[in-house]
């Protein structure tokens, strides 16, 4: 009888049919099928959660976890006309596309050499690491001479994956003049090691357009609250912070704006100011140095965003 009830529900209402249905795995290409395109799959994957995903990345492990880490799955492929290469897969399925972009921010810097793959990639002559959805995909080979074919493989395994091929719109908050590329990170919790400084992007940049010789690159971030309230709180508790290590700090008018001024004991000066529920900062500044202008710029990016 219940099972006629059901029957009459899907007839009355065709679209909840896939409420029923069972979700297809987004990794069921790397998970169940024995090759990849021209690459055969040598054992069957194999697929770690929280609990174990110490024994594939022992030491690395801590780095997903804030980024909702939910599984990995690892596999090893060769090439059919190719049976001395071999790559090898590991495949992590975050909480977000934020997240998988957080993580893939963690491994590149702006020394890195970009690819043509997912959402964004980054390649060397033995690995590709990028993202896409909310997966982010190690590929590594054996040889050091088959960039094109590795890069090859990464592509179709990309094809298997949910085709979100776009960035998280958090990834362009600190696209400002001065922000070095490639540099822009996504750090899920305790920004510039403070536990009051939730998450945010960060960045280095510089002052002027391009590096100084001899210069230290600057940090900049924008900190994400939910509600003005909320990063309003965010200054306050960074206050009661600096008033606890007796750094001097004070309000200042900059741009029309209020900026607060500090003397971090961590991070040399530092300049921060609020817009909306975020919280825009320089850090790492010199005495002889003024980070105004950066900050300013920051700050006309996230009023554009609003």
């Amino acid at each position: 009888m219940k099972n006629l009830s059901l029957f009459f529900l899907i007839l009355l209402f065709p679209g909840c049919a896939g409420l029923f249905a069972e979700e297809k795995d987004p990794l069921a290409t790397v998970v169940e099928n024995d090759s990849l395109g021209a690459w055969t799959r040598v054992e069957p994957a194999v697929e770690y959660n929280k609990d174990n995903v110490f024994e594939l990345i022992d030491g690395e492990a801590e780095l997903y976890f804030p980024y909702g880490f939910k599984r990995v799955v690892a596999a090893e492929y060769t090439a059919a006309d190719d049976k001395d290469m071999t790559v090898l897969v590991e495949a992590y399925e975050l909480a977000s596309l934020l997240d998988a972009f957080g993580v893939y921010s963690n491994y590149r810097d702006e020394e890195s050499k970009p690819a043509e793959v997912g959402a964004e990639a980054v390649a060397g002559s033995t690995q590709v690491m990028f993202y896409q959805d909310r997966f982010f995909v190690k590929v590594r080979t054996n040889k050091t001479d088959r960039q094109d074919k590795l890069l090859g493989f990464a592509r179709q395994l990309s094809e298997s994956l949910p085709q979100q091929k776009s960035a998280p719109p958090e990834a362009a908050l600190l696209d400002v003049k001065g922000v070095i590329p490639m540099t822009q990170q996504y750090i899920a919790h305790s920004v510039l090691g403070y536990e009051f400084f939730k998450k945010g992007m960060v960045a280095k940049a510089f002052l002027g357009e391009a590096p100084q010789t001899g210069v230290k690159p600057l940090r900049v971030f924008v900190l994400m609250e939910k509600t003005p309230g909320e990063a309003a709180q965010t200054i306050s508790n960074y206050i009661a912070y600096l008033d606890q290590n007796q750094a001097a700090h004070q309000w200042a008018a900059i741009d029309g704006g209020q900026v607060l001024r500090t003397e971090d004991p961590l991070h040399k000066g530092v300049l921060l100011k609020q817009r909306g529920r975020y919280v825009a900062g320089v850090a790492k500044l010199a005495a002889d140095m003024d980070g105004a202008p950066l900050l300013n710029r920051i700050d006309q990016k996230l009023a554009s965003m609003n």
